[in-house]
Order: C-alpha cells, then structure tokens, then sequence
C-alpha cells in the first residue's frame, strides 16, 4: 500500500536520557498527551486522525493516506509539541521529522505480545533517511514528490522549497498556520513561540552540543518572519517586532568571529527582518 509517512525524532535524547532520566521521560510523556485519542484538548489540537501509529523509543511514526491533511497534522503536531516544552521545560526540548509517500508495509512485530506490529518499505525507510540527514535543529522536511503535492495546495505558503542552513530537503515552515487565514487569529500564540525560541538560542544556546540544533531553530524562525512579511505585510511586520529576534544579532556576530563559516546566512537573513 501507498501512504504517507511522518517520522519524527526528539533531538539529543540520548543525552537527555543519561543526564536527567525524568525529563526525558517528561518529554516523551508530553508527547504522548499531544498524540492522546483520550485526551480531549489533545483531540482537539489533531488535524487529522492518522490510520496507524507507531513508536520506538524517543522516534515517532504516523501514517495516514493523503498528503495534504497529513503535512497539516504534521506542522501544527510539530508547533503545539514544542510550544508545550518551551512552556513547561526547564530544558526546552527539539523535534525533527520528515514527510515521505511511498510503499509501506504491515507485518507482524518480533515479539507480539508487547508491539503486535511494524512497520518496513521504502516509504517508512526514505523518512527516516530524510530526517537523519537533514540539517541541524527542528526541521520538517519533505519528500519531493509530497513538495510537489503541496505546491498546488492552499499549503503551498508554508513550503520552503530552497531551504536554509545546510540541506537539501524542501522544508514545511512548521511555526506558521497551515491556513493563512488563521495567522491574524494565532498571532499571540506565534508571537509567544517566536520569543521563546530567540530566549532558548541566547540560553541553551551556549551549550556547543545543542547550538547546531538551536541554529537551526532561529533559522526556521526568521525564514517563516520572512514568509509571513512578504504574504502579510501587516501581520508579519508586528510580529517581527514582537519575537524579539534582533536580540540574537550580537551572540550571531560573536559566533561568525569565533567561527566564519557559521550561519551567516542566518544573520543576512536576520538583518533582512531589522
């Protein structure tokens, strides 16, 4: 069968996992409630009801038959999870996932009286590939034959077909609606988003092992202000304002010092934004 597959992986949760065991498992309780069919407020905040459901550890798979309600699902899954760990994290915890369609296969697990099935075939393969090998931080990357299916959607605003920062994947600009008509609507829970990751960047930020990672968020940050400026004027100036972002300007400057080659597409862009 042909489906679409969502893969998704908690970035630096073997770490997390060996230093503070009750985060971690805080972590993937959080995600857990987010994913709940018992969960009312979580049932509320799922786009769409994926047809089967995998999990291994701190790595996600869900499948569902189109392409559209799957990468909306995926997008608002991506925000509300990392929303809810900039809120009630000590240390804020990063997502990153890829999109594919292709064939997948159902088969029974290798010890069924725990995990009755698994999932194996190109598709499921090409995602994991995909989110391996992307770049750094939170990053929803695609297939291109899902880029192709979402160019002629409505979700074609939200698609970055030239991504930043290293790779070579079309990316889902995840921070903003799926629905352009919601921004005006969302805009406070956006505005609160934004400001939370330009303070985890200044923060968490320092720690060399996780900077690659919160990079990669300011970067999927600033290119969704860039989006938002250029479609919504009027919206996307307040909240270029709002999110605070000129902060990361200095720590980008002594970093590019320290280290030429890093991110000063990021600061060009960023400078765009000011």
């Amino acid at each position: 069968m042909k489906r679409v597959v969502f893969f998704a992986d908690i970035l630096g949760f073997s770490y997390l996992a060996t230093a503070n065991t009750n985060l971690a498992g805080d972590t993937l309780g959080s995600i857990a409630t987010l994913l709940s069919h018992e969960d009312e407020i979580a049932r509320h905040l799922q786009a769409a009801s994926w047809e089967q459901r995998y999990a291994l550890s701190d790595s996600i798979i869900l499948i569902n038959r189109e392409v559209t309600p799957a990468v909306t699902a995926a997008a608002e899954f991506f925000f509300n999870a990392h929303s809810y760990n900039f809120r009630h994290s000590e240390v804020p915890v990063l997502l990153r996932g890829a999109i594919t369609h292709g064939i997948v296969k159902r088969v029974p697990g290798v010890f069924p009286e725990s995990v009755p099935w698994n999932l194996i075939g190109p598709g499921v393969v090409e995602a994991v590939i995909m989110e391996k090998t992307g770049g750094k931080g939170p990053r929803l990357f695609v297939s291109p034959n899902v880029s192709n299916v979402i160019k002629k959607s409505a979700l074609a605003w939200i698609l970055d077909a030239i991504p930043g920062s290293n790779s070579k994947y079309p990316e889902i600009l995840w921070p903003l609606p799926p629905d352009p008509s919601a921004t005006s609507t969302l805009a406070p829970l956006i505005r609160d988003f934004m400001r939370s990751a330009v303070r985890a960047f200044l923060t968490v930020g320092h720690n060399e092992e996780a900077l690659p990672h919160y990079l990669g968020l300011l970067h999927v940050v600033t290119r969704s202000l860039l989006r938002l400026r250029d479609l919504q004027p009027e919206i996307g100036e307040k909240l270029c304002l709002q999110s605070g972002i000129g902060k990361a300007v200095p720590r980008l400057q002594d970093l590019i010092l320290q280290t030429p080659s890093i991110e000063l597409q990021l600061l060009t862009c960023i400078e765009k934004l000011l």
